[in-house]
């Protein structure tokens, strides 16, 4: 479907109610020339009329000859009447007399006007009155109009009213052009501030307009966007308190595990070492069991250990962000087998930052080589942490970017749409951070997933 814009379509529609102003128009003045003509002719009726009586009366008082009667060249002389014809009808229905007028002109009519008048109006219709005398009936008077004068009466009057129709309708177009481009002039401001809202972008305002529907929306809008930047800023803080308190709950748990059900698989174990020992001597059988106890121990911390990783790494607090990073990709690389190379990169000092962010980078990088792992079947992947400064934006002086790229077999972006919790998750940070997250597949096939996260003078989301 194809659009049109407010200020052409406004152009237009004036256009189209000019040119049917224009119609109507021109069929009244075809109107008021066929009703002129109609009117020149009765009146030329009317004065031949009165000059054939007149001529009676001066024969019956011999001031005329009678063989004189009728003579039109009175009427011809007397009045001015283009385009007509003058004939007297005798008793016998025979002309016994006609006189005409400028009866030729010179064809500029078009065919179908031609035809177009001469099926509205029927041109060229006679009139005619008796002529009677003191109770004697003489003849009859007929005038005919020219129906090629008539013709051209009335193109002339239309040539005339189009030329100057058009050169008003072009200028009145030029001219509202321009001031209906100015008059919606908002509207373009408007777009640009919706453009920007739609990309998150909520601390521009409307300026003030002198229409006062555009100002009425204007207000309308900037109320908007204070209350949709309220409540993003209310919805960050309540994120970034919940990511922080989880980390919290996490640090805990992980603590409690490692202090009292690590101990005591610990114990478990020693004691299992013991009954293994004691019971080789005396009750063999019960050293089998005791092994037994010893192995499901082993297993139980090992999924203990790998717990409070999850949870949290053990030496985070102690090794900080980079260094765990280094950790955690050596232990990716020692699971997979050779089958997918993991690296790190890092750029830029990471040593300022407070807990939160930290963790939360962590966080979202174990997220990401997770995925990698579970679904990618990459060869390869990269992860790259870097910090940058950045001018483009108010009170933000620096960016961190995190990028993890893999070449594994995803080739578009519809996984997506059918995300879990992990990316859900991911997403969660990111908007508590106030950062964005971007998904772009590689060439030939592999997947990149862009984090920026905003410094605020140096300072991150959530800092006071």
């Amino acid at each position: 479907m194809r659009f049109i814009s407010l200020k052409s379509y406004l152009i237009l529609l004036i256009i189209i109610i000019a040119s049917f102003c224009l119609l109507f128009t021109t069929l009244w003045v075809l109107y008021q020339s066929d009703k002129q003509t109609q009117q020149q002719t009765n009146q030329a009726l009317n004065s031949a009329t009165k000059q054939l009586h007149v001529q009676l009366i001066r024969v019956q008082t011999n001031f005329e000859r009678p063989d004189n009667f009728p003579n039109l060249s009175l009427w011809q002389e007397a009045e001015n009447y283009s385009g007509l014809c003058v004939r007297f009808i005798g008793l016998q229905d025979r002309v016994e007399q006609s006189i005409c007028r400028g009866g030729g002109v010179t064809r500029s009519w078009p065919d179908w006007f031609d035809g177009f008048y001469r099926w509205v109006f029927r041109p060229g219709k006679a009139v005619e009155q008796a002529l009677s005398h003191a109770g004697k009936h003489y003849g009859s008077v007929m005038v005919l109009p020219s129906v090629d004068i008539a013709l051209d009466n009335a193109w002339q009057d239309v040539r005339k009213l189009m030329g100057l129709a058009t050169l008003t309708i072009v200028s009145l177009s030029i001219l509202l052009y321009f001031a209906i481009g100015y008059a919606l002039r908002p509207g373009r401001v408007i777009v640009e501030e919706l453009q920007k809202m739609k990309a998150n972008e909520f601390s521009s305002r409307l300026p003030d307009f002198f229409i006062t529907e555009w100002q009425y929306m204007g207000r309308e809008m900037n109320q908007l966007a204070a209350d949709l930047q309220s409540n993003l800023a209310e919805r960050k803080a309540l994120a970034l308190k919940l990511v922080d308190i989880q980390e919290h709950e996490r640090k805990f748990l992980a603590r409690e595990l490692h202090d009292e059900f690590g101990q005591s698989l610990a114990g478990l174990s020693a004691v299992a070492s013991l009954i293994t020992q004691l019971a080789e001597k005396d009750y063999p059988p019960l050293a089998k069991q005791g092994e037994k106890v010893s192995d499901i121990t082993s297993y139980m911390m090992g999924l203990l250990r790998d717990m409070l990783i999850r949870l949290r790494p053990a030496d985070f607090d102690e090794l900080g962000l980079i260094d765990s990073l280094k950790a955690m990709i050596a232990g990716w690389n020692s699971q997979s087998g050779g089958k997918t190379q993991y690296q790190l990169e890092v750029i830029g000092d990471f040593s300022d930052l407070n807990d939160t962010l930290p963790v939360s980078i962590f966080r979202m990088a174990q997220e990401c080589l997770t995925n990698i792992a579970k679904h990618s079947k990459a060869s390869n992947a990269l992860i790259l942490l870097q910090r940058i400064s950045s001018t483009a934006e108010p009170n933000v002086s620096e960016h961190i970017l995190l990028k993890i790229e893999d070449d594994g077999i995803a080739s578009d972006l519809t996984f997506i749409r059918r995300s879990g919790i992990g990316l859900l998750g991911l997403q969660e940070r990111v908007d508590a951070l106030g950062g964005t997250l971007q998904f772009k597949t590689l060439t030939p096939s592999g997947l990149a997933i862009h984090i920026e996260i905003p410094l605020f003078n140096g300072r991150e989301v959530g800092d006071e």
